[in-house]
């Protein structure tokens, strides 16, 4: 954190913040209309989720610039969702595009995904027929049945092709995992400082969830002038934002923009 005092702190990271998203809005828009991989597409659209959680911590930011001076909210419970929401997207993105991956590790890691997307995808639908009343029909369930059959045949081929012991493949197919070796396994791989992220994920979680810290330090919150607290709180999101940002824009502009910077080629 810098020396400045909690406003012009605010100020100088918010600037560096549009900085960082201005090279990615350029960067996302330059690899417009240019063909790529399955697997190159996949990390524009999560990096394109980045983005827009930027763009929408700085208009949180700037409404509350904009505020008439009897109402200056600044919102910091949604800057830190969102922070925390970009640092998945981040995360994310540079899991799909670690260039290091094989043929098979990029198979594998991608069936884990969509094995993980089908088993989240009918626990609710389930949910949501339940709710209006009705059943699954047996066309669905079977359709459904067969994808994960599918899936999971590539998921143990792959992973017997790799070396896989049968405990990591039984865990693989449960469909409860998004990152083959957990979050913070993502986070090593991406070569980001994994003390950091822990504290940012379990500090900014708190927010999204509503959890008691977000909420026991009320003195320090104020929802007509933001006080000291909030705007040194709003920085710590800001840099931490502008970091996974500028991480992310490196590795896209690496990986993407012609199909040859993808090791693999293309697959789906």
């Amino acid at each position: 954190m810098s020396d400045l005092d909690p406003q012009s702190y605010l100020c100088e990271v918010i600037e560096a913040l549009e900085k960082a998203t201005e090279h990615a809005v350029a960067l996302s828009e330059s690899r417009l209309g240019v063909v790529h991989t399955g697997r190159q597409n996949r990390v524009l659209m999560a990096y394109s989720k980045t983005i827009v959680h930027a763009m929408s911590i700085q208009l949180l930011h700037r409404n509350s610039m904009n505020q008439k001076p009897e109402f200056d909210l600044l919102d910091h419970f949604s800057i830190a969702a969102l922070t925390r929401t970009l640092a998945d997207a981040s995360i994310m993105t540079l899991y799909l595009s670690e260039p290091s991956l094989s043929e098979a590790e990029w198979d594998l890691r991608r069936h884990v995904l969509f094995l993980h997307d089908a088993s989240n995808r009918k626990r609710f639908l389930k949910a949501m027929h339940k709710h209006a009343g009705e059943v699954l029909f047996a066309e669905e369930l079977d359709a459904h049945r067969q994808d994960k059959i599918d899936i999971l045949k590539i998921i143990t081929q792959r992973s017997k092709e790799l070396g896989l012991d049968e405990n990591w493949i039984d865990e693989l197919s449960k469909g409860q995992l998004v990152f083959m070796d957990g979050v913070r396994g993502a986070v090593r791989e991406a070569g980001l400082d994994t003390n950091e992220f822990d504290f940012m994920h379990v500090y900014l979680s708190s927010h999204v969830h509503s959890h008691p810290v977000s909420l026991l330090r009320q003195e320090k919150i104020s929802f007509e002038a933001p006080t000291d607290f909030q705007m040194i709180f709003c920085g710590l999101c800001l840099e931490a934002a502008t970091i996974y940002l500028e991480n992310v824009n490196s590795r896209v502009k690496e990986f993407t923009g012609d199909m040859v910077r993808d090791p693999n080629g293309h697959i789906d």
